[in-house]
């Protein structure tokens, strides 16, 4: 898996900690696009060791940069000095009650941006001659997303982005351009028909999967669907076995991923409805629920995503002409069943079930 620069430090940073910021004021690395230093104002801290003021704007204003821009790592406790016009870290000056300094931003951080979601990870490096002081260092990825805007005072309040080793505010054109060019998702129901769980002597079980396909150019946060089928025997939708932990179900109807962002062209798999088909050797022929495999009304959406429905049908093709095929065309001993998309399902039809 590939690592983009802000990644690198904050890796760097987690396995070397110390020794990283020391080689780094060794060898006076620069900041940049993705890295930037700033030095606490320790002498202004009240008594539990909250930061002031001071702090708690540049905090926002460098988050509000690099979420608008490629994403980077912020350093509080390193001082720079300027050569050949080029900031460079100086100095480890540690933070006092680090743990407290680092708990109060945490606490507080998402009620300073808007949207509020931000995925920001602290990490405290302690002094190893004195660990209740430290360094604090704020991963901030690229936000994908509407622009953020620091909210923390008036003072500060805006849309900031990165320029080189800067952060400046945003250009009133720019906000606008991000507002309206920002790549957005776009969903799109997927099914697919495949074997299912059981064997039981000439009958097997056939599951029919509902999943999310974002065909957009955005990601999309948290998506979900709800179904309703109009067929009975594809009442009962459920969630994969054996990745429960990894869905929600809200409300008895509703299905979604949680915790997870679909990328461009990536698909998940959500929920299924699983029924059976036998081979009847007295009539020669299939046994199996009457009617459509598959005539269901699809709502899906996601975070920031509006819900919209969608019909999902394979027309009037009997479920029974479906299974007569696949059992006859396949070992009916081992009712072996290839799993196949509602595309290829489409074509068979069109073929005359070749």
């Amino acid at each position: 898996m590939s690592v983009n620069a802000p990644e690198s430090y904050y890796i760097q940073l987690q396995k070397e900690k110390w020794e990283t910021l020391k080689k780094w004021v060794e060898q006076r690395q620069e900041e940049n696009l993705y890295l930037e230093f700033k030095q606490s104002d320790i002498e202004h801290f009240n008594s539990k060791g909250k930061p002031i003021k001071k702090d708690r704007e540049l905090f926002c204003e460098q988050v509000s940069g690099f979420a608008n821009s490629a994403g980077g790592v912020l350093v509080f406790g390193i001082a720079t000095s300027e050569e050949s016009q080029v900031d460079g870290a100086s100095e480890i000056i540690p933070i006092p009650k680090v743990d407290s300094y680092i708990s109060y931003f945490r606490e507080n951080v998402y009620g300073w941006f808007a949207p509020s979601d931000l995925k920001l990870e602290f990490l405290s490096v302690k002094d190893p001659e004195d660990d209740t002081q430290g360094v604090m260092v704020v991963y901030v990825p690229e936000y994908d997303g509407d622009p953020v805007m620091n909210m923390q005072n008036d003072k500060v309040k805006g849309y900031y982005k990165r320029s080189g080793e800067s952060t400046v505010k945003m250009e009133h054109y720019e906000i606008a351009d991000r507002f309206g060019k920002r790549p957005h998702p776009q969903l799109e129901i997927c099914a697919k028909i495949k074997r299912g769980s059981w064997t039981h002597g000439r009958s097997i079980s056939v599951q029919v999967v509902l999943g999310i396909r974002n065909t957009g150019r955005g990601s999309a946060r948290f998506p979900y669907i709800s179904v309703t089928s109009k067929n009975q025997h594809f009442q009962s939708w459920k969630m994969p076995s054996g990745l429960d932990s990894m869905f929600t179900k809200y409300d008895g109807e509703l299905y979604g991923k949680a915790d997870i962002s679909l990328a461009p062209g990536k698909c998940i798999w959500v929920t299924y409805s699983d029924i059976s088909i036998s081979w009847d050797e007295i009539k020669n022929d299939v046994r199996c629920p009457k009617g459509d495999i598959l005539d269901v009304e699809v709502s899906l959406g996601a975070e920031d995503v509006p819900m919209r429905s969608q019909h999902l049908s394979c027309g009037d093709y009997p479920f029974a002409e479906f299974a007569r095929h696949y059992l006859i065309r396949t070992n009916r001993e081992t009712a072996e069943l290839p799993e196949f998309s509602l595309e290829d399902f489409a074509q068979f039809r069109r073929g005359g079930g070749g």
